[in-house]
């Protein structure tokens, strides 16, 4: 789809609600992301390009969606929409493109004293998550105290530079990324609510020892 398309879509969607003048047209966010401003009759969208490639009924029922919030409405985003962007189509589309956005991102999940993939596998192995093929993991520059930045929707989990060193505890790696595996299993959308898994005691011990390591070096969770 492009512009003149997601235009005509958003036109069509906003006359049904009320507008008679809309203009719509992709823009290259990092994180997926729909801007707009508006006046009575006057509405101009500024829609992430990652819905590029979308089914047509994902950005049409998008724009209704949009449409019914802007009027007060109780909408929720559309079956064909969480569709999209949890099929397997739109990471390997989007994915490569949100990396490449991304400032400073490792290429791999190996940094210069620790791979994220030998944590992942050590959390698989204790029962704590299920293995998942979709899933990415990469090393990051992060300014301030926050320990990692994850996209439920790419999938992708970036953790802090700061822990990639000799002496970081397994426990301290595993309990970081298992905080942020958990953010992906809970799903994308809000309104789309998945079951919350139930911690395991071996989580609030790993958490508990992981707080005083990450207290030490002024990081948090």
């Amino acid at each position: 789809m492009d512009n003149m398309e997601l235009t005509e879509t958003f036109e069509t969607s906003g006359e049904r609600f009320g507008f008679s003048d809309v203009t719509a047209v992709f823009e290259p966010y990092k994180n997926f992301s729909v801007k707009w401003s508006r006046t009575q009759k006057r509405a101009d969208f500024q829609v992430t390009d990652y819905m590029m490639a979308a089914p047509f009924e994902a950005v049409w029922g998008m724009a209704d969606a949009i449409f019914a919030k802007i009027r007060g409405e109780d909408a929720e985003y559309p079956q064909a929409m969480r569709d999209w962007l949890e099929s397997r189509d739109f990471l390997r589309i989007n994915r490569p493109v949100y990396i490449g956005r991304c400032d400073g991102i490792s290429k791999g999940s190996r940094g210069e004293n620790v791979d994220l993939a030998e944590s992942y596998a050590r959390l698989v192995d204790d029962g704590l998550v299920e293995e998942n093929p979709d899933i990415e993991l990469r090393w990051v520059g992060i300014r301030g105290s926050k320990v990692s930045e994850t996209s439920v929707l790419m999938k992708t989990v970036q953790i802090n530079r700061r822990l990639d060193i000799e002496d970081i505890s397994e426990t301290t790696i595993d309990c970081v990324l298992l905080k942020q595996l958990r953010e992906i299993e809970l799903g994308i959308l809000k309104g789309y609510p998945r079951e919350s898994p139930v911690p395991l005691a071996k989580e609030f011990i790993m958490e508990e020892t992981a707080s005083k390591e990450l207290n030490r070096m002024r990081l948090k969770f």
